[in-house]
C-alpha cells in the first residue's frame, strides 16, 4: 500500500475531529471519513471498516484550513460558557465496592468484626446524614450489631446524631472514635448502652459542647475498665440519668472537668457500679432541685469521695458507712456525712471509708479481733487517735457476737467511742474479766442487756465509764450468776428511765459500789425486780438483801437502819470482788511503790486504793498510808473506819 500524502492525513484528521464534535461515535466517525469524496485520490481505496449507518447531520460550513494549526483550531469543539463560581456542582465521590453507603460516608464490617467508618470513596470528609428515626434501631449497622468486635472511625467523618450509635453491640471490645466530629450533636443518649464486653474506648476527639443529654451513655458497659472524660464539655448538659449505670468494672471516676450547673436529672448516675472505690466530684454543683435519687445505689465498695461544698446528695442511696474527713472527724452514717458536706460553705473535702488491719474486722472507725488467748480487743483504726464503733440492733447484730462462745476476756484500748452498748456482751458465757478503761460512753443512752448471761463473770469495774446520760439499764447484768461485785462509780442514775431486772438473778452478788453523792433513781423510772434473786447482796453499812425490797427503793447508798440501801462506797475493795482482805492491802502497796506499772488493771484499781489522805479523805494519790488504812479496815470490818 502506498503511503498517503501529508495533505490527505491532515484532511482525514480534520474531518474525523469534526465528526466527533458532532456527537458521532469513533467508529461511525471513522466510517464517515472513509467514505468522504477524495479520501483516496489517485489510488484505489481499501475498505477500512464495514459500512455503518448513522443519522444525517446538518451541513457544517467549514473554511479550508491554511495550515495544520488552523485546521486543528477549526476542528476543536466550541468551549461552553463558564458557569458562575458559586453555582459549580462539586464532584460526588463514588462508593467503594464492598462498602455500604451512609449519606456521604461509607462503612464496612470485615471478617474479624471490625467496623470501619470513613468518608465516601475514602475521601477527606463525609457526614453520616440526618439523625435516623427508629430509636435503638437507628444506626446504619444496627442489624449487624452482634457481629461488631471493634470500631474505628477514620478522620473526616462528622455526624449530627449519636443516640444509640452502638446500642447493644454486645461483642464490641474496643472503640476508637478519635476521627469522629460530633460538634453538632446535642444528644448522646444510650450511645454505648448494652456494650457488655467493651473494655476501652478513645473519646479524645468527641466534642460535647452542644450536648444537652448524656443519659445512659455508658449504661451496662460491664467490662469497661476506665474512662477518660477530661475532654467533655458539659456546660449545657441537663440530663445525666443513668450515665454510668452498671459500669461494674470501673474502680474510679475523675469528673473534675464536668460542669453540672444546668443538670436537672442525675438519677442512678453510678447505680450498680459494684467495684467503684473512688469518685472525685470536687467541681460538681448540685442544687436542691436536682434529682439525685439512687445516685450511689448498689455501690458496696465505695471508699473515697471528694465532694464540693454544698453539693446536695442527701438521699442518694449511698451504702451506710462510717466516713472520716481530712480533719479526722467521724460520721457514723452516710447521710450524716452528706448533710454535713451540704452545709459547708466552700472548698472541697475528701471523705474516706476506713479499712481494717489485715486479720481484724471493721466496726465503724474501730476494729476488733480475738487473739490467741481468746481476748476480744477493740481499738481505733490505725492512724486514728479516736474511733467510733458502729451501732447495732439486737444481740445477733453485735459485730463480735459470733465469738461469744469462746471469748474469755475483753480489752478496750483508749480512744474507742460507743454510740450504744445494748447487747454488747450478751450471752458471753465464758467471759471472766473485762477491762473497759478505754471505752468512751459519754454519748451512750442505752446499756440494755449489756452483760446479760455472762455467767462466768465475777467482777466488773465500770468506774471509768461516763454513764451520766444513760437512761436504759434494763437487764444490764441479769443472769450473771457468778458476779461478786460491780463498780458503778461513774454512773448517774438521775437520768434513768428503766432499770428493771438490772441485777436480776445475780445470786452471788455481794457489793455494788457507787460514788459519794450518788443520786436516787427517779420515782417515775421502771425498776421492778431490779434486785430480784440477789440474796448475797448487802449495803456498805450492813443492810442485807430483803426480798420485800427488790425495786429502786433501796437503790441508794446504805445509811444503815435509818436509811437502808444496797449500795456502798467502793474505796478499799481494790480488786472489786466484794471482799476487803489482805489481797487488797497487797495491791495497794504495789500501787504505792510503783510496782507492776505494766499492769493495765492497776490503773482502774487506783481509785479504790486511794482511801485517805492528810485531811482524812482521798487525796488523789496512793501511798503507804492508804495501804495501812485498808489493812485496818480489813481487820476491823468495813464501815466508818475508812
Amino acid at each position: 500500500m502506498k503511503r498517503q500524502a501529508p495533505g490527505l492525513r491532515r484532511t482525514v484528521n480534520v474531518l474525523l475531529s469534526a465528526a466527533l464534535a458532532l456527537g458521532l461515535s469513533p467508529v461511525a466517525a471513522f466510517a464517515q471519513v472513509a467514505d468522504a469524496p477524495g479520501a483516496a485520490a489517485g489510488s484505489a481505496a481499501p475498505t477500512l471498516i464495514p459500512p455503518v449507518s448513522f443519522e444525517p447531520v446538518a451541513p457544517q460550513s467549514v473554511s479550508a484550513p491554511a495550515n495544520d494549526a488552523q485546521a486543528a483550531a477549526q476542528a476543536a469543539p466550541a468551549a461552553a460558557p463558564a458557569a458562575p463560581a458559586d453555582a459549580a456542582a462539586p464532584a460526588v465521590a463514588a462508593l467503594t465496592p464492598g462498602w455500604t453507603q451512609a449519606d456521604t460516608c461509607e462503612w464496612m464490617i470485615d471478617a474479624a468484626g471490625k467496623l470501619t467508618v470513613r468518608p465516601l470513596g475514602n475521601g477527606t470528609s463525609g457526614n453520616l446524614g440526618a439523625n435516623p428515626a427508629g430509636g435503638d434501631q437507628s444506626a446504619p449497622w444496627c442489624d449487624q450489631s452482634k457481629t461488631i468486635t471493634s470500631v474505628v472511625i477514620e478522620p473526616g467523618v462528622s455526624t449530627t446524631w449519636a443516640n444509640y450509635m452502638f446500642y447493644y453491640c454486645t461483642n464490641l471490645v474496643t472503640a476508637d472514635l478519635s476521627g469522629l466530629d460530633t460538634s453538632s450533636v446535642t444528644s448522646f443518649h444510650s450511645m454505648f448502652d448494652g456494650c457488655k464486653k467493651l473494655e476501652t474506648v478513645d473519646l479524645s476527639g468527641l466534642q460535647t459542647s452542644k450536648a444537652t443529654s448524656l443519659s445512659c451513655m455508658f449504661k451496662h458497659c460491664w467490662a469497661l475498665k476506665e474512662l477518660d472524660l477530661s475532654s467533655f464539655d458539659t456546660a449545657g448538659v441537663t440530663s445525666m440519668f443513668e450515665m454510668f449505670f452498671a459500669c461494674e468494672t470501673i474502680k474510679s471516676f475523675d469528673l473534675t472537668s464536668f460542669d453540672t450547673k444546668k443538670v436537672k436529672d442525675m438519677r442512678s448516675l453510678f447505680r450498680g457500679c459494684t467495684r467503684l472505690e473512688s469518685v472525685d466530684l470536687s467541681t460538681f454543683t448540685v442544687p436542691y432541685s436536682t434529682n439525685t435519687s439512687d445516685f450511689f445505689r448498689d455501690c458496696p465498695n465505695l471508699k473515697r469521695l471528694v465532694l464540693a461544698a454544698g453539693i446536695n446528695l442527701v438521699g442518694s442511696a449511698i451504702r451506710e458507712h462510717v466516713w472520716i474527713d481530712t480533719a479526722g472527724n467521724t460520721y457514723m452514717d452516710s447521710n450524716g456525712m452528706l448533710a454535713a458536706n451540704a452545709a459547708r460553705p466552700s472548698g472541697a473535702e475528701t471523705f474516706v471509708h476506713p479499712q481494717a488491719t489485715e486479720g481484724w474486722t471493721l466496726s465503724g472507725s474501730c476494729e476488733w479481733s480475738v487473739d490467741e488467748t481468746e481476748t476480744l480487743i477493740l481499738r481505733p483504726l490505725p492512724g486514728l487517735s479516736r474511733g467510733t464503733l458502729e451501732s447495732w440492733a439486737g444481740a445477733a447484730a453485735c459485730p463480735w457476737n459470733g465469738a461469744a462462745n469462746r471469748v474469755i476476756s475483753v480489752r478496750v484500748e483508749p480512744g474507742v467511742s460507743a454510740m450504744n452498748c445494748d447487747y454488747m456482751f450478751w450471752g458471753f458465757r465464758k467471759l471472766a474479766s473485762v477491762d473497759l478503761s478505754g471505752l468512751d460512753t459519754s454519748r451512750v443512752k442505752s446499756m440494755y442487756g449489756m452483760f446479760r448471761y455472762c455467767e462466768s463473770l465475777e467482777t466488773v469495774d465500770l468506774s471509768p465509764l461516763d454513764a451520766s446520760g444513760v437512761t436504759n439499764m434494763k437487764e444490764m447484768f441479769a443472769g450473771c450468776a457468778s458476779l461478786l461485785a460491780v463498780d458503778l462509780s461513774g454512773f448517774d442514775f438521775s437520768q434513768a428511765a428503766d432499770a428493771s431486772m438490772m441485777f436480776g438473778n445475780c445470786g452471788e452478788l455481794r457489793k455494788i459500789y457507787v460514788a459519794e453523792g450518788f443520786p436516787d433513781i427517779p420515782a417515775a423510772a421502771a425498776s421492778e425486780n431490779m434486785f430480784q434473786g440477789c440474796a448475797a447482796l448487802s449495803g456498805g453499812a450492813g443492810t442485807a438483801f430483803d426480798a420485800a425490797h427488790m425495786d429502786a427503793a433501796y437503790a441508794r447508798l446504805d445509811g444503815g437502819a435509818a436509811d437502808p440501801g444496797y449500795f456502798a462506797l467502793g474505796r478499799g475493795d481494790v480488786n472489786c470482788n466484794g471482799l476487803l482482805n489482805i489481797v487488797d492491802v497487797q495491791i495497794a502497796y504495789d500501787i504505792a511503790n510503783g510496782g507492776h506499772a505494766e499492769r493495765r488493771d492497776l490503773a482502774w484499781m487506783r481509785s479504790r486504793a486511794d482511801v485517805t489522805g492528810p485531811a482524812g479523805a482521798p487525796d488523789g494519790a496512793v501511798d503507804a498510808q492508804d495501804a495501812f488504812a485498808i489493812q485496818r479496815a480489813a481487820l476491823l470490818g468495813w464501815g466508818e473506819s475508812i
